[in-house]
């Protein structure tokens, strides 16, 4: 039997083990505990996540396997997230609640979302001209392009817009005006339904490996890759020999961790752009926000682009996270943050005083959200298939520099194991020959 070996315990790396169990297979995981993003931290009463995760899905396969996983204790509901705008609340997505704007403003939005709705043949250039083209010039500058400015970091224009179609919900023009007449719009975007353990976020991925869990080794960090030997390198100088790695690392690691890559390869991998988080956690003692899931936040004041409430509110505590883009390698001043937080806080009425903030961390994420641009689509294909060609296969959200949503990322890993056990197959076909 191939040696393969998995790195990476996160959603993408514990689906595609789940679906070779039964085969045999080493799993390496540099943390001490499985999920990568998708991990919770208990703090007194409260699991606090690293950053706002939920899981959301409409494939029949992975809501039957949720469901296996946690029976009657998986809650669900239907997701009720809003805009901070004007010291407004407007219900999500923006597109589909116009009701509380301004006459003008609202009437803006409307015209310009229907004139715009009779052009969309034009091909789009760049993620602004898609955002012009699908929602016209009202929606755009009232919402859309201060938001994802604010997200993005980088000018709009320089975005390409392939993820746009299942991250961004384009309404009808009929939904449009109804919305703008005061009519509530439901079911619109990937996440209408949320779905969340009850011990956090961090259970999901706990709960997938019980099944191979022996398979597993934790604490293992992989700091070299030898092509040629096909032998992975562990930090303590350990070599473990593959004929199949599937790698969840973010593409970037795994390609500084390969000896002696093509200088092709290097130059390819050098112009890849991606943003990172800075995750604030809290928990407070305050007033509830009529359960509501979380705020988009469009306006300059504030640096945080989205807060929102973690599951498991006891009285007036409540678990909060609060979320700022930052370019890779910028300082991260903790004490700004936390006064940046406690004035949010204060202007939602949510507290009075610092002391009202019972508990505060941040939490760095370094990899955060891939860029989209011509230069990924360029160079990404010639990447992977460099990697393929040596007996790596990199998938996953930062493995496969994609934008995944848990749902996703499950799926792309129960693709992956597909795919490894028709190549064992093919392999074993051939051996009898």
């Amino acid at each position: 039997m191939e040696k393969i070996v998995i790195a990476g315990a996160g959603i993408t790396g514990l689906s595609v083990g789940y679906h070779l169990r039964g085969l045999d297979f080493l799993m390496i995981e540099k943390e001490n505990e499985p999920g990568g993003l998708a991990r919770s931290k208990k703090v007194g009463d409260f699991y606090l996540d690293y950053g706002g995760h939920f899981i959301h899905g409409k494939d029949s396969y992975f809501i039957e396997f949720l469901k296996s996983l946690f029976g009657e204790s998986l809650k669900k509901w239907e997701r009720k997230a809003c805009i901070l705008k004007n010291g407004k609340l407007i219900p999500y997505p923006f597109q589909a609640n116009l009701s509380l704007l301004p006459f003008n403003e609202k009437f803006e939005c409307v015209k310009d979302f229907i004139e715009s709705s009779f052009k969309r043949k034009k091909r789009a250039s760049n993620f602004k001209d898609w955002l012009e083209i699908n929602f016209g010039d009202g929606i755009c500058k009232s919402f859309l392009f201060p938001y994802n400015s604010k997200f993005w970091i980088y000018p709009l224009e320089s975005l390409s817009y392939e993820w746009c179609e299942w991250g961004i919900p384009i309404p009808q023009w009929t939904d449009v005006l109804r919305s703008a007449l005061g009519e509530t719009i439901k079911g619109l975007g990937y996440n209408p339904v949320i779905y969340y353990p009850e011990g956090g976020i961090g259970e999901f991925p706990l709960k997938i490996m019980e099944s191979f869990k022996e398979r597993i080794v934790f604490g293992r960090e992989i700091k070299g890759i030898d092509l040629k030997r096909k032998v992975l390198i562990l930090e303590d100088g350990e070599g473990i020999e593959f004929e199949i790695l599937i790698s969840t690392i973010p593409l970037l690691e795994l390609i500084k961790s390969i000896k002696n890559p093509p200088s092709s390869i290097i130059k390819a991998s050098s112009g890849l752009r991606f943003i990172s988080t800075i995750v604030a956690n809290a928990i407070i003692k305050g007033k509830d926000f009529e359960n509501i899931d979380w705020i988009y936040i469009p306006e300059k004041w504030t640096p945080f682009y989205r807060t929102g409430f973690y599951p498991g509110r006891k009285g007036n505590q409540i678990p909060v996270f609060s979320e700022i883009s930052i370019l890779p390698n910028s300082k991260i001043e903790e004490e700004k943050i936390y006064l940046e937080l406690f004035a949010l806080l204060r202007k939602l009425n949510l507290i009075e005083k610092k002391e009202d903030i019972e508990y505060f961390e941040i939490i760095k994420i370094p990899y955060a959200y891939v860029i989209f641009d011509s230069y990924r689509r360029k160079n990404l294909p010639r990447i992977l298939s460099f990697l393929e060609r040596n007996s790596i296969i990199s998938t996953g959200r930062y493995g496969s520099w994609d934008y995944l949503s848990m749902e996703k990322s499950f799926l792309l890993g129960k693709e992956v194991a597909e795919r490894v056990k028709g190549k064992l197959h093919e392999n074993l076909k051939k051996q009898k020959i």
